[in-house]
């Protein structure tokens, strides 16, 4: 009895007990301090990762199918993505409707000394959006039909050169946009006259020439 009475009234020490006992949470507050940064470096990795995945797939988007675009964002998402054998990120979802495409995409990140305090790790997410525009394109192409393309240059005529270039232009133009309509392109053959009714356009014989 005598052993516990001095024990009960024996102060010495306490000091030491009570910062054993209040170094946790400021240990706990510093290590929270230290993954949430972390963490949210990862996020701004992942979003800009995100950001150029989605304006990369609006220019696609016109003639891939949903599963391909599904593909090839993953794909270009791994390799904007960088990540660390402490970051997991889990496969990007691709949507898309009218004219908007949107990455949502999802990681976690695992902690260190939040760890001691039993938070394993800390899940992140972002998302991006881009949309393409319906801008009209009307395009007028002036083509030399006259007698000096019939000549030949390394083995091809110029006449056929004119007509490849002039198809692979309108393929370029019609493969970048999900509205034909929205492109209106002319055709005018070149020659030495134009005669254009002027009682029609209003405009002087002379402004022609």
């Amino acid at each position: 009895m005598k052993t516990f009475r001095r024990f009960k009234k024996d102060t010495k020490g306490t000091t030491a007990v009570i910062f054993g006992l209040a170094a946790l949470p400021v240990v706990g507050f510093a290590g929270a301090a230290v993954d949430y940064s972390r963490a949210s470096a990862a996020r701004a990795d992942m979003q800009r990762a995100a950001d150029a995945t989605a304006l990369a797939l609006v220019r696609d988007a016109g003639r891939l199918t949903d599963a391909q675009l599904q593909a090839r964002g993953r794909t270009l998402f791994g390799g904007l993505l960088r990540t660390g054998s402490d970051i997991t990120a889990s496969p990007i979802s691709v949507t898309r409707d009218a004219k908007t495409i949107r990455i949502a995409a999802s990681a976690s990140v695992q902690t260190t000394l939040l760890n001691v305090m039993g938070f394993k790790q800390i899940e992140i997410g972002t998302d991006a959006k881009a949309a393409w525009g319906g801008k009209k394109i009307e395009l007028a192409l002036v083509l030399d039909n006259t007698g000096s393309m019939d000549r030949t240059v390394k083995g091809v005529r110029k006449i056929d050169a004119l007509k490849t270039a002039a198809n692979n232009l309108l393929d370029t133009l019609y493969d970048a946009t999900t509205d034909a309509e929205l492109i209106k392109v002319s055709v005018v053959p070149f020659n030495t006259q134009v005669r254009v009714d002027t009682m029609k356009t209003g405009l002087h014989p002379l402004w022609l020439a």
